[in-house]
This record gives structure tokens, sequence and C-alpha cells, in this order.
């Protein structure tokens, strides 16, 4: 299973009541953005995030792979090449 950290940016800021929807990604909102950080998590919760967001009415956008490693498509339990 690949896995990665990913912050997604959503439009407007979050209210701290809708912060627990985002569990258990880091919510963090501001200059009327918000950031939702998730770290190790593979496609298939990150696409559950973005479902979230989309069914709260937030518009995306941006995702970004983030970490010091962060490569798309890569495995980060796979021995070195």
């Amino acid at each position: 299973m690949i896995t990665a950290d990913y912050q997604i940016e959503l439009e407007g800021e979050l209210g701290h009541d809708l912060h627990p929807a985002f569990a258990p990604a880091l919510v963090e909102a501001g200059d009327g953005r918000t950031r939702v950080l998730a770290t190790g998590i593979d496609q298939a919760a990150l696409h559950d995030l973005l479902d979230r967001a989309r069914d709260l009415g937030l518009a995306l956008l941006g995702v970004e792979v983030v970490g010091d490693d962060a490569e798309v498509g890569t495995d980060p339990t796979a021995p070195p090449r």
C-alpha cells in the first residue's frame, strides 16, 4: 500500500465545530482558507477526505503531497533503488 502525507487546501475558514469531520487529520483555518494535513494516508483515505469537503460544500483550492521525501507514486516501505 502506498501512503503519503497530503495537504488539502479549501476556500473559507472552517469553524472549530466542523474540524472533527476531518479527523484524525490536523485542521488549520486562517487567512480565508482551511488547510487539512493528513499524514500517512493512502489514496482511498485521501478521496474520503475530499468527499467530506465536497459534502460540506467547501471549494477545493488544491491538494499537495508534502514532506521531505514527497514523490507521488512511491512506496515508502519499498527498499531504495
